[in-house]
């Protein structure tokens, strides 16, 4: 804290001097300390995302599992080194994809909907990154697109993979989530219980609930 003070009253010489320490020697003290930079702040998040890529190419990722990249203070400048984290899967590359969620909003919506139906079996790329930031952007259009997703690992009958996909269809209200997978005689594909089933008890809400123990009475062995 007292480093991280004296940061933000140093000169920019001073400072730049330090961060250059930081980043070769001690990476998540650098990743924490830029916030606190007064100038140069694109300058130093370029430097140690390029360090950042260079060692986890070369190096083992599991060193940097609980990295937090989340306050980064990223820019349309950053997008292209961030892209070369993403390649790495794992818990790196969900950290970036938030990143790039927050550099590029809407327009990068239909990416992260490929990138979800290819890592889905990521967990902590999918689950802890590509979900949470197309939540922050999801509509109610685009529950077919969501919907066709699931279905495309559930034919792999990779139903333990689908954590992701479950977290995101609890975006939607649970009568257009339930009313979407249903067959023309009304009921429900048993092989979509079990991801139904998840996503209505991630959203915790009565109406979800109500519609969980339903789903639960007419298919006891599935969820």
């Amino acid at each position: 804290q007292c480093l991280f003070l004296a940061l933000s009253l140093m000169n920019p010489d001073g400072a730049k001097a330090v961060f250059s320490n930081a980043i070769e020697t001690d990476l998540r003290l650098a990743v924490n300390a830029v916030r606190y930079a007064e100038e140069d702040k694109s300058v130093v998040v370029t430097r140690l995302l390029e360090v950042l890529v260079a060692r986890t190419k070369g190096g083992d990722q599991n060193h940097f599992f609980d990295l937090s990249l989340r306050h980064l203070p990223v820019g349309p400048e950053h997008i292209e080194l961030l892209r070369k984290l993403l390649v790495l899967g794992n818990s790196i590359a969900g950290e970036a994809v938030r990143l790039m969620m927050q550099v590029l909003g809407g327009s990068f919506k239909s990416e992260l909907f490929n990138l979800l139906e290819a890592q889905a079996n990521d967990h902590n790329f999918a689950a802890n990154g590509i979900a949470p930031a197309l939540c922050t952007l999801i509509e109610e259009s685009d529950l077919p697109r969501v919907i066709a997703i699931a279905e495309v690992w559930l034919a792999k009958e990779d139903d333990e993979n689908l954590s992701a996909i479950s977290e995101v269809m609890a975006c939607f209200e649970p009568e257009l989530l339930m009313q979407s997978v249903k067959r023309v005689d009304g009921k429900t594909p048993l092989h979509m219980v079990s991801t139904l089933g998840a996503a209505l008890c991630k959203r915790e809400d009565d109406k979800s609930l109500a519609l969980l123990a339903e789903l639960l009475l007419a298919h006891p062995k599935k969820i």
